[in-house]
């Protein structure tokens, strides 16, 4: 083994989707390209080969959480978000920490990167491992308490708020006594590490109006892989859609998307054969893989998909417009900015959606949301992925040693 060689875990706990798996693909490369070893320990493996297996990395299942209490409100703040993950069970928090050293213990790592895993980074505290926190600002949240509300222009009682991370934070300290460890002070404290790399641009940050100073590195995505789209013969404008089964008016879109005077192509991972058949159409195709997205946003007039921060940042970085349907709090957010940079529509999640074609056909014809996201291609044009892929690297070889 070389001496100068390293092992880096890259730890995925918390959320959904492509983009926790290609985000760090990248880094990754650039990394092994050095000579170290890279290991990924993920929430969820169902689309991991495909992503990264076939790249060769090892990859591992990460400890999660399977008992989300009930009777829960909807979640205004990060602390409400990890009261779904555990943050209020100290038994079964303290069982989760363990999983996570356990898992440090088998890899050795020299640094861990951590992407949305508020429990693998308290197990990690005492252990003698350099930490990385590397994700849009939604993962990176300020060092301020109580942590804010999520919701741009939506105002939280200061008393929820308070309320929510004490009760965290009182689950989270009687952890550190029980492992040897000191006490938070605040629940931010959770993310001192040594390297926080915040990976967005500002417009879209969830928390940009309360950072008093941030570095934005710029997005990383991977668009360069999958299935090149073959749209529809039949339609005046090409429109991709990535939308999940589970969207609660998935099949009202289908029935209304396959009378749509557009060329449509979805991507809906995990649709029953069934319904493929059924509303496919001369207008509407369906791609089973994941597409690849650098082709997409260059063929496309407009594309819809939940704001997944990855597939927002490619359409946008094209200068298309997109059609947004969050179903969670932090595509909300995300959707919420977009829609303000009126480069966008957002189908509120809490009302019943209008006609799907409809609202595409009103996103693909008014000028002013082409012209939104043409302009936010502009202001971000000089944007180098492979520049920020070296900062990145090289920070992180650093920690290292």
């Amino acid at each position: 083994m070389e001496s100068d060689m390293a092992r880096f875990l890259i730890a995925w706990e918390l959320g959904e989707g492509y983009g926790h798996l290609g985000r760090h693909l990248r880094v990754a490369a650039w990394l092994r390209e050095r000579g170290h070893q890279v290991t990924f320990a993920l929430k969820d493996l169902a689309h991991a080969e495909y992503a990264l297996g076939r790249h060769g990395y090892t990859l591992l299942q990460a400890p999660v959480w399977l008992h989300t209490p009930r009777g829960l409100p909807h979640a205004a703040s990060y602390p409400e978000i990890l009261f779904r993950a555990g943050f209020l069970d100290p038994d079964g928090l303290m069982g989760k920490v363990r999983a996570w050293r356990g898992l440090y213990g088998l890899v050795g790592p020299d640094v861990v990167i951590f992407d949305h895993a508020p429990t693998a980074l308290l197990a990690a505290r005492g252990q003698g491992l350099a930490r990385a926190v590397s994700g849009q600002g939604f993962f990176c949240p300020p060092r301020t308490s109580p942590l804010p509300g999520m919701l741009p222009g939506v105002s939280y009682p200061m008393q929820r708020l308070a309320a929510s991370e004490a009760r965290v934070l009182e689950c989270v300290n009687r952890v550190c006594a029980q492992a040897g460890e000191p006490p938070l002070q605040k629940l931010a404290d959770l993310f001192d590490v040594e390297r926080d790399f915040l990976c967005t641009f500002a417009e879209l940050d969830t928390y940009r109006e309360h950072r008093d100073a941030a570095r934005y590195l710029g997005p990383d995505f991977e668009a360069d892989h999958g299935e090149a789209p073959r749209w529809p013969r039949r339609g005046d404008a090409r429109v991709f859609g990535y939308v999940k089964p589970r969207y609660h008016a998935f099949e009202a879109m289908l029935r209304e998307l396959s009378r749509s005077r557009h060329a449509i192509l979805l991507h809906a991972p995990g649709i029953p054969r069934e319904l493929v058949e059924r509303y496919r159409s001369p207008g509407l195709a369906f791609v089973l893989r994941p597409a690849r997205m650098s082709a997409v946003v260059a063929e496309a007039d407009a594309v819809v998909c939940h704001a997944g921060h990855g597939t927002v940042c490619a359409t946008l970085l094209a200068g298309r417009p997109l059609l947004l349907l969050p179903t969670q709090v932090e595509q909300h957010g995300l959707a919420l900015r977009v829609s303000a940079l009126g480069a966008g529509l957002m189908l509120d999640p809490r009302r019943r959606p209008p006609d799907h074609a409809v609202v595409v056909d009103q996103l693909v014809v008014d000028e002013r949301f082409r012209e939104g996201a043409a302009a936010f291609a502009r202001a971000h044009a000089d944007f180098d992925r492979a520049a920020r892929l070296d900062t990145i690297g090289g920070a992180l070889e650093a920690l290292a040693g």
